[in-house]
């Protein structure tokens, strides 16, 4: 007898995870709340399974979405199961991959990577002369979203019918793996469920030992996998499908983009009929008082089954949402919430969130001028993306021509056919002038007539770039001037997927917000703007040295974390919910799903952070907070302006605030000193009855479909429809120059 796994199953576990964990009859759909321990259910089931019901190491498939869940959830079950055979346990991809090579011999295969598939559609794009309109990297990943979503060749066939060329460049591409047996990584899926669908013997040999399945994150699984676990269960050798066992939460399903869909986990129990669901609600990370937050948000959303997360953590005051003036005064919030909270914890255990890496910026700064250590999770320090290394290569040969690194950095970036053998002939050249300038040294290749002459031509027409520009240029018209000359943005859309394609230019833009913020703080030409970014490096490279970083990420990112202290920023609308997602129903449930998740990170406090006015592509813009917060009760999540708050007052808060950590259920008293601040919440009830005074103003000015209408940003456009069912807001489709945008109707005024 296994008297670890025994005292395990009795003394840590609550009863929902028991009742999991033993559960022998039928398919079983367990809902796991986020920080309800459902790692350490489904481990315990299969140790359970294995121990106690005696059921065949070989006869167990555990399937998960990444290699380190697989390994996280292979060492737990050795602490219970220390001998012996142990079942598979790893991704979809592996387990199919594992499957074809033991039983698919019908002909040999080779496994072809992103860059293989890259290479056969680019092929097949310069055959229809059509390689400088469309970006092989974004059909593949069309092909490939349509190929998770669609089963069988016909239905993907008939779902392009729409679109010619995509039509095309499917049939072409899978006629080309055909005759050079390669199988991409979707094939594996694909390939393994039409095996299972029409060849009994692959059926049999795959599925006839195989009594029960087990599958982590169900909620981003997409149609395949849906399809692949249906056809696993029912080929067993006891003419009975096997038992499938299956863990997820529809509320955090967040990942649409990648073809994940949650309505598998809401037709479960028509494909799998018998089902038994368990809801596990109890939470072991988050204060009650946060869980309450997160439960009233979602309850908005109808894609799901209903739960309610509890916690025996009974902390109080543990949630706000924070106003600011603007988005520099929210950073400077935000900063100053760390520094309080670093009295009691380490900058480790804190995490400032964003919707899309482009928010970082400012946030760096921010931090790194008040000298607090960040770390990005998931990607890159601002200065550090490629396309802001791009455009600040073309600013800094403006300032210093003999820049040679700057140089051969955007010689052929964007690619202008300039590749390694001219770069030879520069190196060549100074190699003999060492003082040339890049100016210089390019003359005399087109004077001297060192290249055949497309490339000479190039090299002049590189060469206009700079023409008319300097190191006393404004910043925001250097680079505003560079992207148009050398149509960096054009490069960006072709070279890139769609969803990358758009981070990338949300970064430039944001580029140029910094550009006129440097402007604004007296800091006007290229050279002084190249002085400041210098220097923030500087510090940045600083702060690497540090251990203890407090931790930025996208809330993609912080999927499956957890921290002491999570601040979420931005959570205004155009940003959380997207600017895409407000008119679409499914799009913007999946934002609710998105902040959800962000806030169910937090154990110990959270703020949502919301700013008046924000930087918008260098231009200031008014900002609305997102109507999300409408979803929330004011008695769950206090809102406080910050927005004439002293520096002083703002220390004194948070100071207070995080003082409360130790209190519990029993206390009545509210730490926050509403005296301390009294002066300042005076302000903000003046301040906020002007803002309930322009709002009712801003509902007098009536729009109707068809009228006119001028944006700051987007310029002038004509009304398609007005929508009005929102209490506090009003909201106008706008078909301008550059497509059609979903606005409220204050942002907008009569043309």
């Amino acid at each position: 007898m296994n008297t670890h796994l025994e005292r395990f199953l009795h003394t840590q576990l609550n009863k929902p995870q028991q009742q999991a964990v033993t559960h022998q009859d039928g398919p079983l759909l367990i809902i796991a709340g986020a920080g309800s321990g459902k790692t350490r259910v489904i481990t315990a089931r299969i140790a359970y399974l294995m121990h106690n019901l005696k059921i065949n190491a070989t006869s167990i498939v555990a399937l998960t979405f990444t290699n380190k869940a697989a390994r996280e959830m292979r060492e737990r079950i050795t602490h219970f199961i220390e001998q012996g055979p142990m079942p598979f346990i790893g991704t979809f991809h592996a387990y199919c991959l594992l499957m074809l090579k033991k039983y698919f011999h019908e002909h040999p295969f080779t496994i072809i990577d992103s860059d293989d598939q890259e290479k056969i559609i680019k092929q097949q794009l310069e055959k229809r002369n059509q390689s400088k309109e469309l970006s092989a990297r974004a059909v593949v990943h069309q092909l490939s979203l349509l190929r998770n979503k669609y089963i069988g060749h016909e239905q993907i066939k008939h779902a392009t019918v729409g679109n010619q060329v995509l039509h095309e460049l499917y049939i072409a591409y899978e006629k080309e793996k055909k005759i050079c047996n390669y199988l991409d990584f979707d094939d594996l899926l694909i390939k393994t469920v039409q095996l299972l669908k029409t060849d009994s013997r692959f059926q049999q040999q795959v599925c006839r030992q195989l009594t029960h399945i087990l599958v982590d994150e169900y909620q981003d699984t997409n149609v395949i996998q849906h399809e692949l676990i249906k056809q696993l269960s029912m080929h067993n050798l006891t003419g009975n499908q096997a038992h499938v066992c299956v863990v997820g939460d529809e509320d955090q399903s967040i990942y649409s983009w990648r073809g994940a869909t949650v309505t598998n986990m809401q037709t479960f129990t028509t494909d799998f009929p018998n089902t038994t669901i368990l809801k596990i609600e109890q939470n072991y990370r988050s204060m009650e008082s946060i869980l309450a937050v997160a439960n009233a948000l979602i309850e908005h959303n109808s894609q799901r089954v209903h739960k309610i997360l509890w916690s025996d953590k009974k902390g109080k005051n543990r949630a706000i949402n924070l106003i600011s003036g603007s988005d520099y005064q929210e950073t400077d919030r935000i900063v100053n919430a760390l520094k309080a909270f670093k009295n009691k914890y380490r900058l480790s255990t804190n995490a400032i969130l964003y919707r899309t890496h482009t928010q970082s910026r400012i946030l760096e700064e921010a931090l790194i001028k008040k000298g607090v250590a960040y770390r990005i999770v998931g990607g890159t320090q601002f200065y550090e993306r490629a396309e802001i290394k791009d455009l600040l290569a073309y600013l800094k040969l403006l300032v210093n021509p003999f820049d040679r690194i700057s140089f051969f950095r955007v010689l052929n970036t964007p690619a202008r056919g300039l590749g390694p053998k001219c770069e030879e002939l520069c190196k060549e050249l100074w190699g003999k002038e060492p003082f040339l300038t890049v100016h210089e040294l390019l003359e005399k290749i087109v004077v001297d007539k060192l290249l055949p002459n497309s490339k000479l031509y190039t090299i002049q027409h590189f060469s206009s770039f700079f023409v008319n520009l300097s190191g006393l240029t404004p910043s925001t018209v250097a680079i505003e001037t560079i992207l148009e000359r050398t149509q960096y943005i054009a490069y960006i859309k072709a070279t890139y997927k769609e969803e990358n394609a758009t981070e990338r230019i949300e970064n430039i833009k944001e580029l140029l917000s910094a550009a006129k913020h440097f402007e604004n703080e007296g800091h006007h030409t290229i050279t002084q703007f190249l002085e400041e970014i210098a220097l923030l490096n500087e510090k940045i490279t600083a702060a690497k040295e540090s251990n203890d970083a407090v931790l930025l990420m996208t809330l993609h990112a912080a999927k499956g974390l957890e921290f002491d202290f999570v601040c979420i920023s931005g959570v205004e609308e155009q940003i959380l919910p997207t600017s895409r997602s407000q008119h679409d129903t499914e799009a913007l449930e999946e934002e609710r799903r998105l902040l959800y998740v962000g806030i169910t990170r937090a154990k110990e406090f959270l703020i949502l952070s919301c700013a008046k006015s924000r930087f918008m592509f260098g231009t200031p813009s008014r900002q609305f907070s997102s109507r999300f917060f409408d979803n929330i009760p004011k008695e769950l999540l206090p809102s406080f302006d910050s927005s004439y708050w002293t520096e002083r007052q703002t220390e004194q808060f948070f100071n207070q605030w995080f003082a409360q950590a130790t209190f519990t259920e029993s206390t009545q008293k509210t730490v926050i000193s509403q005296a301390a601040i009294k002066n300042t919440l005076n302000a903000n009830k003046t301040n906020q009855n002007d803002v309930k005074q322009n709002s009712a103003q801003a509902y007098k000015t009536i729009f109707k479909k068809n009228q006119k209408v001028r944006h700051p940003i987007y310029g002038i456009g004509t009304i398609q429809t007005v929508d009005s069912s929102s209490n506090l807001k009003q909201y106008a489709e706008v078909k301008f120059f550059s497509g059609v945008k979903k606005i409220i109707t204050t942002f907008l005024e009569p043309a």
